[in-house]
């Protein structure tokens, strides 16, 4: 059998890039996937998915401390997630750039395709062996 891995972009349904990555880019990559490779900050990021909200909001919609959740704003901000943006007194904090929620769908779609329930078996079968003489 001859199998090749070799898989046209386009054919899947992914565009063809107009230049080839960069070592910056591979840098990024590694810096937002890690930004994100949380469940506090993925559940921060959540909560922004409905959109702006303090940090006091944050805190309320996720249960977490207004320590805690600063702490993890700072990191989702220094790896280009979120972004705070000062309204008089308060700051809120937005997804950035909003193609973030596009990432966070296609997750969303990959993860639904790729981890599918195993399908359930008949717990009433009997099993191959069991009660043979």
């Amino acid at each position: 059998m001859n199998v090749s891995f070799d898989l046209d972009p386009a054919t899947i349904g992914l565009p063809n890039r107009a230049s080839p990555p960069s070592g910056c880019d591979l840098d990024c990559k590694e810096k937002l996937f890690s930004g994100l490779a949380d469940r506090t900050r993925l559940r921060i990021v959540d909560t922004l998915c409905e959109g702006a909200k303090t940090v006091e909001q944050i805190a309320a919609a996720t249960g977490l401390t207004l320590t805690n959740v600063a702490i993890q704003l700072e990191r989702l901000a220094d790896c280009g997630c979120v972004r705070p943006e000062r309204i008089a007194h308060s700051l809120l904090y937005t997804l950035n750039p909003p193609g973030l929620l596009r990432l966070e769908a296609v997750a969303d779609e990959f993860l639904e395709a790729s981890f599918k329930a195993p399908e359930v078996t008949n717990q009433n079968a009997p099993v191959s062996g069991a009660g043979d003489v």
